[in-house]
Protein backbone atom coordinates (compact mmCIF):
# COMPACT_ATOMS: atom_id res chain seq x y z
CA UNK A 1 0.00 0.00 0.00
CA UNK A 2 1.54 3.50 -1.19
CA UNK A 3 2.12 5.87 1.22
CA UNK A 4 -0.89 8.15 0.47
CA UNK A 5 -3.05 5.47 0.99
CA UNK A 6 -1.68 5.02 4.22
CA UNK A 7 -2.35 8.34 5.05
CA UNK A 8 -5.58 8.15 3.39
CA UNK A 9 -6.49 5.56 5.97
CA UNK A 10 -4.86 6.93 8.69
CA UNK A 11 -6.98 10.07 8.36
CA UNK A 12 -10.42 8.49 7.46
CA UNK A 13 -9.89 6.15 10.71
CA UNK A 14 -9.03 8.99 13.27
CA UNK A 15 -11.82 11.07 11.83
CA UNK A 16 -14.21 7.87 12.67
CA UNK A 17 -13.25 8.08 15.76
CA UNK A 18 -13.11 11.66 17.03
CA UNK A 19 -15.47 12.82 19.75
CA UNK A 20 -17.70 15.68 18.84
CA UNK A 21 -19.01 14.69 16.11
CA UNK A 22 -22.61 15.89 15.04
CA UNK A 23 -25.15 13.41 15.19
CA UNK A 24 -28.02 14.93 13.67
CA UNK A 25 -30.53 11.69 14.96
CA UNK A 26 -29.61 11.69 18.74
CA UNK A 27 -29.95 15.66 19.41
CA UNK A 28 -31.97 17.98 18.55
CA UNK A 29 -30.72 21.08 16.30
CA UNK A 30 -28.68 23.66 18.26
CA UNK A 31 -29.06 27.29 17.49
CA UNK A 32 -26.81 29.17 16.38
CA UNK A 33 -23.51 29.84 18.07
CA UNK A 34 -23.90 26.66 20.50
CA UNK A 35 -21.49 24.36 18.85
CA UNK A 36 -19.24 23.83 21.51
CA UNK A 37 -16.20 22.53 19.75
CA UNK A 38 -15.20 22.71 16.21
CA UNK A 39 -15.79 19.38 14.10
CA UNK A 40 -12.90 18.21 11.68
CA UNK A 41 -13.86 17.74 7.93
CA UNK A 42 -11.52 15.24 6.22
CA UNK A 43 -10.44 16.83 3.08
CA UNK A 44 -8.57 14.29 0.37
CA UNK A 45 -7.34 14.34 -3.13
CA UNK A 46 -9.90 13.43 -5.62
CA UNK A 47 -8.50 10.56 -8.09
CA UNK A 48 -8.50 11.11 -11.53
CA UNK A 49 -7.91 8.46 -14.05
CA UNK A 50 -4.62 8.34 -14.94
CA UNK A 51 -4.19 5.15 -16.67
CA UNK A 52 -2.74 3.54 -13.78
CA UNK A 53 0.48 5.51 -14.25
CA UNK A 54 2.10 6.02 -11.26
CA UNK A 55 2.15 9.12 -9.29
CA UNK A 56 4.62 11.17 -6.23
CA UNK A 57 2.44 11.73 -3.18
CA UNK A 58 1.14 15.34 -2.97
CA UNK A 59 3.12 17.59 -0.61
CA UNK A 60 -0.75 19.03 0.22
CA UNK A 61 -2.76 19.15 2.91
CA UNK A 62 -5.81 21.06 3.80
CA UNK A 63 -7.10 21.77 7.30
CA UNK A 64 -10.78 22.02 7.49
CA UNK A 65 -13.15 22.48 10.71
CA UNK A 66 -16.46 23.02 10.33
CA UNK A 67 -17.82 25.53 13.52
CA UNK A 68 -21.41 26.95 13.85
CA UNK A 69 -22.20 27.22 10.49
CA UNK A 70 -18.50 28.32 9.11
CA UNK A 71 -16.17 26.26 7.31
CA UNK A 72 -12.50 26.94 7.91
CA UNK A 73 -10.04 25.68 5.43
CA UNK A 74 -6.34 25.80 5.90
CA UNK A 75 -4.56 24.78 2.76
CA UNK A 76 -0.45 23.86 3.28
CA UNK A 77 0.22 24.89 -0.20
CA UNK A 78 -1.69 27.77 -1.43
CA UNK A 79 -3.87 26.86 -4.80
CA UNK A 80 -5.04 30.34 -5.98
CA UNK A 81 -8.80 30.93 -5.90
CA UNK A 82 -11.18 28.05 -5.35
CA UNK A 83 -14.72 27.26 -5.37
CA UNK A 84 -16.65 25.04 -2.57
CA UNK A 85 -19.23 23.28 -3.01
CA UNK A 86 -21.40 21.84 -0.51
CA UNK A 87 -24.29 19.37 -1.56
CA UNK A 88 -26.79 18.70 1.52
CA UNK A 89 -27.34 14.99 1.27
CA UNK A 90 -31.10 15.10 2.71
CA UNK A 91 -32.16 17.76 0.17
CA UNK A 92 -29.48 17.27 -2.49
CA UNK A 93 -29.57 21.06 -2.97
CA UNK A 94 -25.88 22.48 -3.54
CA UNK A 95 -24.52 25.73 -2.83
CA UNK A 96 -21.09 27.13 -4.26
CA UNK A 97 -18.83 29.76 -2.82
CA UNK A 98 -16.10 31.47 -4.02
CA UNK A 99 -12.57 31.78 -1.74
CA UNK A 100 -8.68 32.26 -2.05
CA UNK A 101 -6.68 29.51 -0.12
CA UNK A 102 -3.54 32.01 0.20
CA UNK A 103 -4.93 33.09 3.63
CA UNK A 104 -6.81 30.68 5.66
CA UNK A 105 -10.25 31.01 4.58
CA UNK A 106 -13.67 31.01 6.26
CA UNK A 107 -16.93 30.22 4.40
CA UNK A 108 -20.28 30.53 6.25
CA UNK A 109 -22.56 27.99 4.69
CA UNK A 110 -24.80 27.92 7.46
CA UNK A 111 -26.76 24.71 9.90
CA UNK A 112 -25.80 21.86 7.83
CA UNK A 113 -25.53 18.19 9.21
CA UNK A 114 -24.74 16.32 6.50
CA UNK A 115 -23.07 17.10 3.25
CA UNK A 116 -20.41 16.41 0.72
CA UNK A 117 -17.47 19.19 0.22
CA UNK A 118 -15.59 19.36 -3.47
CA UNK A 119 -12.96 22.48 -3.96
CA UNK A 120 -11.68 23.14 -7.14
CA UNK A 121 -8.73 25.02 -7.33
CA UNK A 122 -7.09 27.01 -9.89
CA UNK A 123 -4.88 25.08 -10.14
CA UNK A 124 -6.85 22.57 -11.96
CA UNK A 125 -6.82 19.97 -8.39
CA UNK A 126 -10.35 18.78 -7.03
CA UNK A 127 -10.56 17.78 -3.33
CA UNK A 128 -13.55 16.02 -1.90
CA UNK A 129 -14.66 15.13 1.82
CA UNK A 130 -17.27 14.85 4.20
CA UNK A 131 -19.61 17.00 7.24
CA UNK A 132 -21.39 15.17 9.60
CA UNK A 133 -21.93 11.16 11.05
Amino acid sequence: MNQTLKTIAMAVTAFLFLPGVINAGDAPLPQTGSLQTPVPVVISYKKRNNNNKPKAPSMQHIECWYEDGMLTLDFAIPEGDCVLTVTEEQTGMSSGYSFDSAPTAQVYIGEIWNATIEINTENGHSYEGWLGD
